[in-house]
């Protein structure tokens, strides 16, 4: 009952959104081919798009994944398990309304994410050293905390990529190609953990996160360079 009456709510919410028409400029008109071929060489899409892509992957790595396994060989039981759920959820939340609160400029939102990539690396890395229920809370609510300030800024730097008439093809392959990541990010931890121990998957999505921290690098100095020659 609780998911119709939430569906529900989100039917009644789409209906009330308004529609607001585009003008005669930005009603531009391409070929399926030029909506590819200019979508693709949109610069900086790419990167952003495969931090988002990562942090997606590192989730359902960890809370969506393999984390309740690992808290099961702790001996925490299923319902304690909640706790965990919450202890990464909230703050996620909580990071996630931060950033509608505050209009960072894109400079300072890369350094952030930057920020979050290195202690979403540092918390997992931690990971397999924790042993009770509230050392691997602990770990979660600062990976929750990060990765909910990373997806938002993702989102709102590629929407500042595109001109109007290629926003909707531009976010459609974002979204796309970070959802990649669901699916990628499960699927090697998996052999990881068959080839290795279950710890080795948190240890893998600290070199993921890493990763993460490097691509950021390369766009703020990437930003830097561009700023330079003007």
């Amino acid at each position: 009952m609780g998911s119709v009456a939430a569906s529900f709510i989100g039917l009644l919410l789409a209906v009330s959104i308004k529609v607001i028409p585009a003008s005669n400029e930005e009603n531009v008109r391409y070929s399926i081919g030029e909506y590819v071929t200019r979508t693709l060489k949109t610069k900086q899409l790419l990167p952003i798009s495969t931090i988002a892509l990562i942090t997606h992957g590192l989730m359902f790595i960890s809370i969506f994944g393999f984390t309740p396994n690992y808290a099961a060989t702790l001996g925490i039981s299923e319902q304690a398990i909640v706790l965990l759920m919450t202890a990464f959820f909230l703050p996620h939340a909580v990071a996630s309304l931060i950033v509608t609160a505050y209009h960072l400029n894109p400079h300072t939102e890369r350094i952030v994410i930057l920020t979050c990539m290195v202690l979403a690396a540092l918390m997992f890395f931690l990971v397999p050293f924790t042993n009770s229920l509230w050392t691997l809370s602990a770990t979660h609510f600062l990976i929750g905390l990060a990765l909910g300030f990373v997806l938002p800024i993702c989102l709102s730097q590629v929407a500042r990529l595109a001109p109007d008439s290629l926003k909707t093809s531009v976010m459609g392959f974002f979204q796309s190609y970070y959802a990649a990541g669901i699916f990628l990010g499960p699927w090697i931890a998996g052999m990881v953990a068959e080839a290795f121990q279950l710890h080795a998957v948190f240890v893998f999505a600290s070199i993921v996160a890493v990763i993460g921290s490097m691509i950021t690098l390369y766009l703020i100095n990437d930003q830097r360079q561009r700023v330079a020659k003007h």
